[in-house]
């Protein structure tokens, strides 16, 4: 077949390993090309925060008559200083009968019974 000498052996041994290096060369810069290697900030804003918080108030539906401080405070427009008053009101007059019996809370005024009757239900 062929025979040659060592120098052409060396030779064809050399542009063999330039191609194989080139080839692999090429084929790392289209592998890492894909790659986006830039930090994203991970990080969500404030108002997004607030949407998702208030989103979560929005499917959440408490006993009044059950509820502690903590799932009351969870009511749109409702804070530590209301929720207590909610559960003062509560051990003073027992349970309440009907949702329109928080209007009778010293704090809860229509506007804010609007926004938490369709989020609160009496057993």
């Amino acid at each position: 077949m062929f025979y040659l000498s060592k120098q052409e052996k060396i030779v064809l041994f050399s542009l063999c390993a330039a191609l194989l290096l080139g080839m692999g060369t090429s084929f790392i810069k289209t592998r890492t090309a894909d790659v986006n290697l830039s930090v994203q900030p991970c990080c969500l804003e404030k108002t997004v925060l607030a949407e998702i918080d208030e989103s979560a108030r929005s499917y959440s539906i408490i006993d009044i008559n059950t509820a502690g401080i903590d799932d009351i405070q969870r009511l749109k427009g409702v804070g530590p200083v209301l929720a207590a008053q909610i559960i003062a009101y509560r051990d003073t007059n027992g349970p309440f009968r009907g949702k329109e019996d928080l209007l009778n809370v010293k704090g809860i005024g229509p506007k804010i019974y609007e926004s938490i009757e369709d989020n609160i239900r009496v057993e």
